[in-house]
């Protein structure tokens, strides 16, 4: 092929000549060209992207490649749907505009294209439309460079919004500078939201609105349900009058339900019980558990895998303590709520069992008993805490008055002799 071209040659494609040098496009076929008609590349590609003076892309049989001209050099590039990118893939060379959507994938932190460096930026309308910045899970650094997406003189007044991920941990100072005028909104997760908010700079902190209010993505659901479960009800914020009021509704709530919970729970005939209060201590040392686990540093991989599996499964087993520390109570006052008229039994078998805890403070100790009841004809029983009360030693019967709640279970109302 010939080094020049003459005038007379036809092209369905002519860009904008910078640097005495344009892109140019003939019989579907793209090649870069001087001023003087020189072809500046040794061969035609099916695609060249100008992104800015003397930087191109190049997508050929083997796909893209990245070529500086004044160093005459071409690297090596990945890309996916979303865009174009460095070959380690934190860089975003170019990115493909979708819809007016700009999509960041896992691992990305700086855009290098910028609107302004292009000038061949009138053959790209997609850019001209510009109204959303999505950064996916997995970005966990946001560097520089974000600003050169947006041109005001290109979208005129439409305006951008910006969605952070859950996974990201830093944001530089000018990720978004020249942008800021044109912000529509910033939406981030609730969880660790605070803690986004304070990465951003404060000219954008008025923008941000909060959104995936309780699931941010199923794999992150499934990997931290507890993390999801305290953040959609703990205030995320940082401490107030206001908070301090939220966090103390919340404990007082949690009490009242646990305590009348678990009371209607211990009345309840069943074949056995499990007692509750052991779900505390426990919810209390897995918390705990938890969170070393998280501040553990392993750098080695299998170490890494083994602390993940165990932070996984120390979540979940969290997660079911406190979905029956709150539900289990729940279900026992619903089926007290909704109940039939109470019945009364004249013959009850009731037994007392070992004395199984004290409480003491100092000066003085209270002995708690557990009286079994057992209504005759079933096996199965209620407990009744007596405390400091010797009423029923040595009896085996007493009157028992007791309903039948909403699922059938029958519900000790109260005991005589």
């Amino acid at each position: 092929m010939d080094a020049t071209v003459t005038e007379t040659t036809a092209y369905q494609k002519i860009g904008t000549f910078d640097a005495n040098m344009c892109v140019i496009c003939k019989d579907g076929r793209a090649n870069v060209v001087s001023r003087n008609g020189e072809l500046l590349l040794d061969k035609w590609y099916d695609e060249i992207i100008r992104i800015s003076r003397n930087h191109f892309i190049l997508r050929g049989i083997k796909g893209y490649s990245y070529y500086n001209l004044t160093k005459k050099k071409i690297a090596p590039i990945t890309f996916d749907e979303n865009g174009i990118y460095s070959e380690d893939g934190k860089m975003l060379l170019y990115p493909f505009v979708k819809d007016g959507v700009v999509t960041v994938r896992a691992g990305v932190r700086h855009l290098s294209y910028s609107i302004s460096h292009d000038p061949d930026i009138q053959f790209k309308p997609q850019f001209f439309n510009l109204r959303k910045l999505i950064f996916k899970e997995g970005v966990d650094r946001i560097y520089n460079g974000w600003s050169g997406l947006y041109d005001a003189t290109l979208n005129g007044d439409n305006r951008i919004d910006i969605s952070l991920p859950l996974s990201v941990v830093a944001i530089e100072n000018d990720a978004f500078n020249n942008m800021i005028p044109f912000i529509e909104h910033i939406y981030i997760p609730r969880r660790k939201s605070y803690a986004i908010r304070l990465m951003l700079v404060e000219q954008l902190r008025g923008y941000v609105k909060v959104d995936r209010i309780f699931i941010n993505s199923m794999k992150d659901l499934v990997t931290n349900p507890t993390g999801h479960f305290y953040t959609f009800w703990i205030p995320s914020r940082p401490f107030s009058w206001q908070v301090f009021a939220q966090y103390s509704f919340y404990f007082i709530f949690f009490i009242c339900l646990l305590y009348n919970g678990v009371k209607a729970y211990l009345h309840t005939f069943l074949p056995f019980h499990i007692e509750m209060y052991f779900g505390i201590p426990l919810y209390l040392i897995l918390y705990i558990i938890d969170s070393l686990v998280g501040r553990m540093k392993l750098y080695s991989r299998i170490k890494r895998k083994i602390q993940s599996g165990v932070e996984l499964v120390v979540n979940w087993m969290l997660f079911l303590v406190v979905l029956s520390m709150i539900f289990v109570p729940i279900t026992f006052l619903v089926n007290d709520s909704f109940c039939s008229s109470q019945q009364q039994c004249q013959a009850a078998e009731i037994s007392i069992r070992n004395i199984n805890y004290k409480l003491s403070k100092r000066s003085f100790t209270k002995e708690i008993k557990i009286l079994e009841v057992k209504i005759s004809g079933s096996e199965n029983v209620a407990w009744v805490e007596l405390v400091d009360n010797h009423t029923f030693d040595n009896v085996s019967t007493c009157k028992v008055y007791y309903h039948r709640g909403c699922f059938g279970w029958n519900l000790l109302d109260g005991i005589g002799l």
